[in-house]
């Protein structure tokens, strides 16, 4: 300083972070200086989360800047799964956007910064593939020798009977469709094939020929 010590006036004004502080220095004759001094925080850019889960249990795979990724669910499924997190800080601000079981579920992740990253959850729920009966019945009573992997059965209609006996099945499981041809054995012959076509969910199917 040009001034010998304890001449000077020197006022402090602290505004935190709201607005520069000041520090107004007075000589004992002469324009007083103003010094500013602005505070700024540094704001966390972290838009990415440090683990995705689904009913509890970490995605397979999961990497922070991995934002795709593809999660088969079981057979049946009909809700998805809790979608849950751990965010990488605690700036972060979390939006969820759940799909479909067979859709995209999103999830997207703001950093106290304003960046952003868009996590996509693309499930699938599996179709089966089961295109077995589990039993063939003929008026009622199972047919014999049936094993749900062979396809083509005799079956001796008695010499008293006036109409074609009635098949019905078991399915499989609950997602087969059955179709019998013809439909309906009162209007059948009493000799011929009937025909039961079972479609699995996937698409597949195989015929059973009695």
């Amino acid at each position: 300083s040009a001034y010998e010590e304890g001449l000077q006036t020197i006022e402090i004004t602290n505004n935190g972070f709201t607005s520069p502080s000041t520090i107004v220095v007075t000589p004992p004759a002469g324009q007083s200086r103003t010094y500013r001094i602005t505070f700024k925080i540094q704001q966390s850019s972290n838009s990415y989360l440090n683990n995705i889960l689904l009913d509890g249990v970490a995605i397979d795979g999961f990497a922070p800047d991995k934002l795709n990724y593809d999660i088969s669910l079981p057979v049946g499924t009909s809700t998805l799964p809790e979608i849950t997190w751990v965010k990488g800080d605690e700036y972060q601000s979390v939006n969820l956007v759940e799909g479909t079981v067979n859709g995209i579920s999103r999830i997207t992740v703001t950093a106290q910064d304003g960046s952003i990253s868009l996590y996509r959850l693309s499930f699938t729920t599996q179709k089966s593939s089961n295109a077995s009966l589990n039993n063939i019945y003929v008026d009622g009573v199972a047919l014999e020798g049936f094993n749900k992997d062979v396809f083509n059965y005799t079956y001796t209609v008695s010499s008293a009977a006036t109409t074609r006996p009635v098949v019905t099945w078991d399915k499989g499981d609950d997602y087969q469709s059955v179709s019998k041809s013809p439909a309906s054995e009162a209007s059948a012959p009493i000799s011929g094939e009937t025909k039961l076509t079972v479609r699995a969910e996937d698409g597949s199917f195989n015929v059973y020929v009695i």
